[in-house]
């Protein structure tokens, strides 16, 4: 009844203070709050962070290849209706050495490619406006010889929807979200580009399954629960309950649960029993 009676009246109950508060003391920090009646309030929030380290030394780390541009950097055009899909590909590609513009559909993308000339075309195939079909369908008509080379950034995993990208003059897929490494495979193979020569490292040793089985069952089951349902937090807090009981095996997991790599921590653990 209560927050019914915040809604209607405008005043709210007070629950949003109460969660905010609550996330910042789960990321260890705190927030505060200077109230004065008719002048506003001040919130501070406090939360301890560190920096992380440069983009390239931490995909160096994790293998995956950078690749070799040229004296001169191609240019990239980045289409999406929603700004901060096209702030994480533009951060991406900047970061990798290219010349990058982006446009919020694709009436602005057809103006900026006789202006801005990109080679490649990372191109939202959903947008209000102008879909990615109709831009992609106009550029081959004003651009017939296959340049730019245009990459649909899509989450559909359909083969119809696919089959009709193709149609309309698609050369090429991104799934969302959009990795790093597959951005970089991407584009590389719209530029023909070598990645660069990395450094061979011995493989880092495996989790061995039978390692884990030494972990109480609740552990395991609830380490396989939190991964289901892509919880990081309880993911580390259960990583810290197997660091009391195995210390090895808890560093190696995680690093798999800060690299969100899901995929491989289920193949550890759905065989258990």
């Amino acid at each position: 009844a209560k927050a019914t009676q915040g809604r209607t009246s405008g005043t709210g109950s007070g629950l949003g203070l109460a969660i905010s508060r609550e996330f910042c003391r789960l990321m260890g920090g705190e927030i505060e709050v200077e109230s004065v009646v008719g002048q506003g309030s001040v919130f501070r929030v406090r939360v301890p962070v560190k920096q992380a380290p440069p983009l390239a030394r931490r995909c160096a780390s994790r293998g995956v290849p950078q690749l070799r541009l040229q004296s001169s950097s191609p240019r990239i055009l980045v289409v999406d209706d929603v700004e901060d899909n096209r702030c994480v590909l533009c951060s991406f590609l900047e970061r990798a050495g290219f010349v990058v513009a982006q446009a919020g559909n694709g009436l602005i993308a057809i103006e900026m490619v006789e202006r801005f000339k990109p080679a490649v075309i990372l191109l939202d195939m959903r947008m209000p406006v102008m879909d990615g079909f109709e831009t992609t369908r106009r550029i081959r008509l004003s651009h017939p010889s296959g340049i730019p080379c245009i990459v649909a950034v899509t989450a559909s995993a359909f083969e119809e929807d696919r089959l009709a990208m193709m149609e309309a003059g698609v050369d090429d897929f991104l799934p969302k979200p959009v990795r790093y490494e597959e951005l970089m495979a991407c584009v590389g193979r719209a530029l023909g580009l070598e990645p660069e020569p990395q450094e061979e490292k011995p493989p880092e040793p495996p989790i061995a399954s039978e390692r884990l089985r030494g972990l109480p069952r609740a552990v395991r089951e609830s380490l396989k629960s939190a991964v289901l349902v892509a919880d990081v937090e309880r993911l580390r807090l259960h990583v810290d309950e197997v660091r009391a009981l195995d210390a090895r095996a808890a560093d190696a997991l995680a690093v798999l649960v800060e690299s969100y790599e899901y995929d491989r921590l289920l193949d550890l653990l759905g065989g258990l029993s």
